[in-house]
């Protein structure tokens, strides 16, 4: 299952969809597609993006927490949102009180 952890100054998306059932890779690639996509709606000094091969996860947090930038990370928790109501057994979203996870 696909975990997304998100508040208003980060979200951070980490594991795999079933991998059994060939069609819920495309919900791996929606997941990715998204959060590679979205990063390049913020100016680079904006936002820290990283990659965690470690433990197969993607980080996007706010450094400039504008209110345009926490409407585009609104943005994006929507089209996660979306996708989870498709998907309700491959990915699911955790809002987080603080930055801490």
């Amino acid at each position: 299952m696909i975990k997304v952890y998100w508040n208003n100054q980060f979200i951070s998306v980490s594991g795999h969809a079933n991998k059994i059932d060939k069609s819920k890779n495309l919900v791996c690639c929606a997941v990715s597609t998204i959060m590679f996509s979205s990063q390049t709606l913020f100016n680079k000094k904006s936002i820290s993006f990283n990659i965690n091969k470690k433990n197969n996860s993607i980080t996007l947090a706010l450094l400039n927490k504008s209110y345009s930038n926490k409407k585009i990370l609104k943005m994006i928790c929507m089209q996660l949102m979306y996708l989870s109501t498709q998907f309700p057994k491959e990915i699911k979203l955790l809002k987080i009180k603080n930055n801490m996870l």
